[in-house]
């Protein structure tokens, strides 16, 4: 929405309520939540995302609000893009490095929802 003032544009930026709990789910190297609402969705999305890409990209450093009702809408933001193939990702994009770390330390293992999918690991 815009607004003449003085003759100059002033711009506002709105956004939803978020219901729920701000979470950090994990970050763009080795943190990931280990437990609770949507760590298991978030983790297979994000091995989904190195899946989709055909293994040029993964997409981590997730976080958002998680609502406690298992029902609602989870709204996440901020991502970080790892690939070592695509450079404009910018100084977060750890690349080969960065897809090392969330295989070994984010997500050694597979859950429920990436073998549901069918996601094989690298």
């Amino acid at each position: 929405m815009t607004e003449k003032e003085s003759g100059a544009n002033i711009i506002y930026n709105v956004e939803p309520f978020m219901a729920g709990e701000f979470t950090k789910l994990t970050d763009n190297f080795d943190y990931a939540k280990k437990s609770g609402d949507g760590t298991d969705l978030v983790m297979a999305f994000c091995h989904f995302t190195y899946k989709a890409s055909g293994g040029k990209l993964l997409v981590v450093d997730i976080q958002g609000w998680v609502p406690g009702d298992n029902r609602s809408c989870m709204f996440l933001t901020d991502p970080q893009i790892h690939s070592p193939v695509y450079k404009c990702f910018g100084t977060g994009n750890f690349g080969f490095r960065g897809f090392e770390e969330f295989w070994s330390k984010m997500h050694p293992d597979c859950n429920t929802i990436c073998k549901k999918l069918g996601l094989e690991r690298p």
